[in-house]
């Protein structure tokens, strides 16, 4: 009796697990890695989707080493929205409609073993405020793989009550 307790028990506990969670994912307006040569900048515009909050990061990678010098903004025709230097984020209020623009400033390190200065950043810009920012993805990967493990718990539970 104790054994069909326990069986049931992870049953309900796998479809709790299976029906009550999944994975979430931010909306992402911009987003990509560079390799960045010499000195310079660069400016590329993009849209959001949605109203809210949205958070720029600005990553150095420090590949082959760290950047001299590493900017990012983020500007509409007429404001900056906000800076960060070398790695890290900020955030800013965003609207459908207008366009926006990110803004990068670079100094690399020169690599002498490639006698050319270079460095790797990454750029990203999403969603982080209200509930409607996600989208809901399914697991059935994972729920087949919990089905079939519970059903595998309740054969061996039968199978040691079985009298031999």
């Amino acid at each position: 009796m104790k054994t069909r307790r326990t069986t049931t028990t992870l049953f309900c506990a796998g479809l709790f697990w299976l029906f009550g969670f999944s994975a979430q994912a931010a909306t992402v307006a911009y987003e990509d890695v560079r390799f960045l040569e010499d000195y310079g900048w660069f400016t590329d515009p993009f849209q959001v989707s949605e109203a809210g909050t949205y958070t720029a990061t600005l990553t150095d990678m420090q590949f082959p080493a760290p950047f001299l010098e590493l900017a990012m903004t983020v500007t509409t025709s007429t404001q900056k929205l906000g800076l960060e230097e070398y790695s890290g984020f900020f955030d800013f209020e965003a609207t459908p409609g207008t366009q926006y623009y990110l803004n990068v400033f670079y100094h690399a390190d020169h690599i002498p073993e490639l006698n050319q200065h270079l460095g790797l950043a990454g750029f990203d810009i999403r969603r982080v405020d209200g509930v409607d920012d996600v989208t809901a993805v399914p697991l059935p990967g994972a729920g087949l793989l919990m089905g079939s493990a519970l059903v595998a718990f309740a054969g061996i539970s039968r199978r040691k009550r079985l009298p031999a």
